[in-house]
């Protein structure tokens, strides 16, 4: 049976891509309308959450949540790739290294910070994916992004290696990070391993393995893993709206400002509930027209 909803957990595993990942699962479950909320590159690991039939249209919302990673980088070594999976392009000399200025360093890295995309990555440029080009040793020019770095957290220091903990937003390489602060202490540096151990409400210590998930679909109860679509728009406002109401957004039509609380500001987002708790739509705050304008709908289930 097809058309489940809701969103999982996973642990991706290592040495798979993420779409690879969101392939196996569709013939696991036969499920067809099935995405993932942020591409985890194929060596790393951690929270890949895994979106269902209409929980699919939650990916921007998944994509825009903070992330975390514990990143494993070593100094001395540059790839190709940025990465352990590339060629070693130059080997640099680490004896100046100590926490003390690498954690001074990384001070740097933190806050708004232009970063500049890797080669190796899916990014489109001329109709193709950069890593297309990369793999015919091509490289194309790439502007440097602004991007967002909450917190970085030394979590070891073994010469070296470093591991450190990173909280970020959208857009940011891990790789490209570990390259450029292998640049800024002028010895080269390449990530050696990657675990998202957050993604918005999903926490790697609670996600189900790869294995664990195959289990549950042969026993015909992986369904039970599912959480809701709402659980990534918990911050938005919550709106219930009776059955007339239910009717008109169901339709398209907008839903009078009059109808709820505190004024909302411009643009502002809402989550949508029938009276049965059922998420019926996300809106968007029109101030022009004092009035809740849905942006997205989604189909309410009804017993016969």
């Amino acid at each position: 049976m097809t058309g489940n909803n809701g969103i999982i957990n996973l642990d991706k595993p290592p040495f798979v891509s993420s779409m690879d990942v969101v392939r196996s699962i569709k013939r696991l479950t036969n499920e067809k309308k099935v995405g993932h909320g942020g591409t985890l590159d194929p060596s790393a690991t951690g929270v890949l959450a895994i979106c269902f039939g209409h929980a699919a249209r939650m990916m921007d919302f998944l994509i825009n949540e903070p992330k975390k990673y514990l990143a494993e980088v070593e100094f001395g070594k540059i790839t190709d790739t940025l990465d352990g999976d590339g060629k070693t392009l130059k080997l640099g000399d680490t004896s100046n290294l100590n926490r003390e200025n690498i954690e001074a360093a990384l001070k740097n890295f933190v806050g708004f910070i232009p970063q500049v995309p890797p080669m190796y990555s899916a990014i489109r440029r001329r109709g193709r994916r950069l890593y297309e080009f990369a793999r015919k040793g091509i490289d194309v020019q790439r502007e440097a992004r602004k991007v967002h770095i909450s917190e970085i957290k030394i979590e070891d220091w073994t010469p070296p290696l470093l591991k450190i903990e990173i909280g970020c937003g959208r857009g940011v390489y891990i790789r490209s990070l570990a390259h450029d602060l292998g640049q800024y202490m002028g010895c080269g540096a390449y990530l050696k391993s990657l675990i998202r151990l957050a993604s918005g409400p999903f926490k790697v210590e609670k996600a189900v393995s790869m294995q664990e998930f195959e289990k549950a679909t042969h026993e015909k109860n992986w369904t039970e893993l599912l959480h809701p679509a709402d659980v990534v728009i918990q911050n938005l406002r919550s709106i219930v709206v009776n059955n007339i109401d239910e009717l008109s957004i169901s339709n398209g039509r907008q839903l009078s400002h009059s109808n709820v609380g505190s004024k909302p500001f411009q643009q502002e987002k809402c989550r949508i509930y029938t009276e049965d708790g059922q998420l019926l739509a996300i809106a968007k705050y029109d101030r022009l027209s004092s009035s809740w304008r849905p942006q997205m709908v989604f189909p309410i289930k009804r017993d016969v």
